[in-house]
Order: structure tokens, then C-alpha cells, then sequence
């Protein structure tokens, strides 16, 4: 008998803690990596016949020394449709922006100085 109340309960424990949900570790639902503060940008409307990469979604690209960030946004919804010209023009908008820092979870193949996050935006303006 002692042994099935022991069996039962680890049995519940392991099943417990089995079933916690584990944090995301890429995506607009993992951790932050860093808080961004007042970055100067440009932010672009994605429709390319190129490639399907997070196609039809606001993007904004930094650039620095060479070095370029390109940042997917999370919270489009964030925007109010402030930007929504942008879906029939390929002009960028220079703009203000803070936000969460986050991993994206499919990285294109690309040079070097190229890198590709996701973001949730905090605060933006255009310039």
C-alpha cells in the first residue's frame, strides 16, 4: 500500500511539473534581451515577390558603422494605422522608436553585418 500512495504520488508530481508551460525562447512571446530607447530608424511595409521572409509585415531598419538591424514588429496593432501608407509605397519613414528587444526564431542566411529581430513596440514618431 506504501508503496502505490508513493508510486501515485510522484506520478502527480511528474505530470505537474510536465505540464508547465515553457517560455518561449524565440518570438514575440519570449524574454526580452534588451530594452531600446529613443532609436532613430527607418520603418517599411515588407511586400516582397523576392522572398516570402515575414512578408506583408511592418518592418524598421537601424543602421550604424556599416552594421545593419532589422527589426520585424510584434504589436502592429501598436501602429493605430498611422502607417498604414506605407503598404502602397516602397518609401521608408524615418521614425523614433523605443521597445523590447527579442529573438527571432527562423534567421535568413545572410552576411555578416545583417542581423534580424523581433520587437515589441513601446513609443514611436515619425521625424
Amino acid at each position: 500500500m506504501k508503496k502505490i500512495i508513493i508510486f501515485t504520488l510522484l506520478a502527480t508530481l511528474l505530470f505537474a511539473v510536465g505540464c508547465e508551460k515553457e517560455k518561449a525562447k524565440c518570438g514575440c512571446e519570449s524574454e526580452t534581451i534588451r530594452e531600446i530607447h529613443q532609436y532613430e530608424g527607418e520603418i517599411f511595409y515588407k511586400d516582397s515577390d523576392i522572398d516570402d521572409y515575414y512578408n506583408q509585415h511592418f518592418w524598421i531598419t537601424i543602421g550604424e558603422g556599416g552594421f545593419f538591424t532589422h527589426f520585424i514588429i510584434c504589436n502592429e496593432s501598436f501602429l493605430n494605422d498611422e502607417f498604414d501608407d506605407l503598404k502602397s509605397t516602397d518609401e521608408p519613414i524615418d521614425i523614433k522608436f523605443s521597445g523590447y528587444e527579442k529573438e527571432v526564431c527562423n534567421r535568413p542566411v545572410n552576411i555578416a553585418n545583417i542581423s534580424y529581430k523581433k520587437i515589441e513596440l513601446t513609443s514611436i514618431e515619425k521625424l
